[in-house]
């Protein structure tokens, strides 16, 4: 089997376990939210948080009841899940070390091939690490193969091609990849350079999830500064109620 067979046999041995860790981790989170969210109500009710001035007010006020355990469900299951598959990564990441570093010494000899074809058409082209991945897969997957297949193996093609590109111009201008790229010699690498490579994998990971964790906390916070807008509300109308019946006395 090679190395690209049994790599895709790591990743697909682990899709229902993956399914199941996100899923775990969205209905735990969810039920987190669910009882954070009770607790407030509880504690609000018995302070006589909810209660307003007016009675409309205090029925509207009512809302919250309904309102905050969606949104702490809703908030913290989706952060629930996105944490679950940035989990599922790192551990695949871990399980795969060495399936991966196999993979990597096959495929940068492909992606060499790859940029020498590109510059014998158009000598002197700069050639980015995404169309070196791009133009590789093109070549060797059929735009058929599954959707989750093809993401996964696209960012490891990106972040070995970075990696290596990176350890072989340790401070000099990273996006000269074409050329650093086609000069290097896989086999010249030592072990503690392919070993880091996980690492960096890692690194590709946070940065692949970090715009969905700030997603979550964008569209959640916000949400939740109603409730808290609404009785900062109240309390100023309570305020100057009560400067007014101080200047009526």
């Amino acid at each position: 089997m090679d190395p690209i067979d049994r790599l895709t046999a790591a990743i697909d041995g682990q899709l229902v376990s993956a399914f199941v860790t996100v899923l775990g981790y969205g209905i735990v989170a969810a039920v987190l939210g669910l009882l954070i969210a009770i607790g407030l109500l509880i504690a609000g009710h018995r302070n006589g948080v909810f209660e307003r001035r007016f009675r409309l007010w205090t029925i509207l006020a009512r809302i919250h009841f309904i309102y905050l355990p969606l949104l702490f469900v809703a908030g913290f299951g989706a952060l629930g899940g996105v944490l679950g598959a940035h989990t599922v990564a790192r551990r695949w990441i871990d399980a795969t070390a060495q399936p991966v570093i196999d993979y990597a010494r096959e495929y940068v000899p492909r992606a060499q091939a790859y940029i020498n074809e590109a510059l014998e058409l158009n000598p002197g082209s700069r050639i980015t690490a995404e169309e070196v991945v791009a133009g590789t897969m093109a070549r060797e997957m059929a735009p058929e193969s599954r959707g989750v297949l093809r993401a996964a193996l696209f960012q490891l093609d990106l972040a070995i091609i970075r990696h290596f590109v990176d350890e072989a111009l340790e401070d000099e201008d990273p996006s000269a990849v074409a050329t650093t790229l086609r000069e290097l010699d896989v086999s010249s690498l030592d072990a503690a350079v392919l070993g880091i490579l996980p690492l960096s994998l890692k690194r590709v990971a946070l940065g692949f999830f970090l715009p969905y964790y700030v997603i979550v906390f964008t569209v959640a916070v916000p949400l939740a500064l109603i409730p808290l807008a609404e009785f900062g509300l109240h309390l100023g109308v309570g305020w100057v109620a009560g400067r007014a019946d101080v200047g009526v006395s």
